[in-house]
């Protein structure tokens, strides 16, 4: 009488674990969306900006830059908006800009080239890399 009792119950509990097959797979782009989650840091004091980006779960961004031009004067700026990624492409909205030259709407596509835990590459439609190191996840 107890060995039909822990089959059933070992049953019950096999099933219970087993994967939700109701569940669509994650697609590559949801993964990757995933992988860009995080503090990134890119640039440094000699280029043109530098600055920190952090991308939430939820699919925003926020920005803060620094950069100096030809004359030495040092601009501050930041921006905040929402991406997506499609086809391993990143598409930005920017929702509210700090620069004083102007605003956005949109910001170029870029292709991730690569990342993982320490370094992200995307490449411009030009095909011009930036690389932004991880600063936390």
């Amino acid at each position: 009488m107890r060995l039909p009792v822990i089959v059933l119950a070992s049953i019950a509990l096999l099933t219970a674990c087993r994967p939700d097959r109701s569940l669509p797979p994650q697609s590559g782009d949801a993964l990757l969306m995933q992988k860009l989650v995080g503090a990134w840091s890119f640039g440094d004091t000699n280029s043109f900006p530098s600055g920190t980006t952090i991308i939430r779960p939820n699919g925003t961004y926020i920005t803060h830059t620094a950069s100096t031009n030809r004359v030495g004067r040092v601009s501050i700026g930041g921006m905040e908006g929402k991406f997506y990624v499609s086809n391993g492409v990143v598409f930005c909205t920017m929702t509210m800009t700090g620069y004083a030259s102007g605003t956005m709407a949109s910001a170029a596509p870029a292709r991730v080239v690569r990342v993982d835990d320490r370094e992200l590459v995307l490449a411009d439609p030009a095909g011009h890399e930036t690389v932004a190191r991880r600063i936390s996840p």
